[in-house]
């Protein structure tokens, strides 16, 4: 079978965060009991599967993303971003990544060419090619604690970088990084980051380094006086 450079395969991987304990008194005995009837009445309501093609999910002007592309997702999108010209931001909630690299890089392409900014809220995934997406936005803003996970590409074949010597994709990527004002170094941090069977998850000082927040750094949330998230 020919290499295709333009698939990859892509997987997820999930994480839970403890909740400190309220102290016992009346007012934190309701605030727990409202608590519990929220969560379970957000869990009886439908949810996006995330395992799904990339779908947006929209609400007045933005945009809410969940699914992996593939060889048709370009097409989708586009109906989509068409159907809502309103939209100015696309928060990637569960992006486990891509089928197909080419496909995915010409989505992200058309979100920069609109103007549309990314958003990762604290409780976000995005891995590999799920990644150049969230890259695409014009404004590219996050919360501390989402997860960012990169790593090495393999085909369809099974060949890699490291299986080929040589990485014959790297000088488009990389282009492709500095058109978005992303520094084109980082493709070939991420692809060496972790093994394609693995995920490197990035650090504050990996967002900075390479730009990839537009405003420098993540947004802090507190919880019971807490900061949540990774960072």
């Amino acid at each position: 079978m020919a290499w295709n450079p333009y698939d990859e395969t892509d997987w997820e991987r999930g994480w839970t965060e403890p909740i400190p304990k309220p102290k016992h008194s009346a007012v934190a005995g309701l605030i727990a009991l409202l608590l519990v009837a929220v969560f379970v009445w957000t869990a009886l309501l439908p949810q996006p599967d995330p395992e799904a093609r990339l779908n947006l999910v929209v609400e007045d002007t933005v945009a809410y993303a969940y699914g992996g592309t593939d060889a048709n997702s370009f097409n989708d999108i586009r109906r989509q971003l068409d159907a809502n010209p309103q939209i100015d931001t696309i928060v990637l909630k569960h992006i486990p990544g891509t089928k197909h690299l080419g496909e995915n890089t010409r989505i992200a392409q058309m979100i920069r060419a609109r103007g549309i900014n990314t958003h990762l809220e604290r409780n976000s995934f995005i891995a590999s090619g799920g990644v150049d997406l969230f890259l695409a936005g014009q404004q590219r803003t996050m919360e501390c604690g989402a997860q960012i996970g990169v790593h090495s590409w393999q085909d369809s074949a099974g060949e890699s970088p490291r299986t080929l010597g040589f990485d014959p994709i790297e000088d488009q990527m990389a282009r492709f990084h500095a058109s978005l004002d992303v520094d084109p170094a980082f493709y070939a941090f991420a692809r060496d980051a972790a093994p394609h069977k693995s995920l490197y998850f990035l650090s504050r000082d990996d967002l900075k380094k390479f730009n990839l927040l537009t405003d420098g750094t993540c947004e802090g949330r507190r919880w019971f006086g807490f900061l949540g998230g990774q960072y």
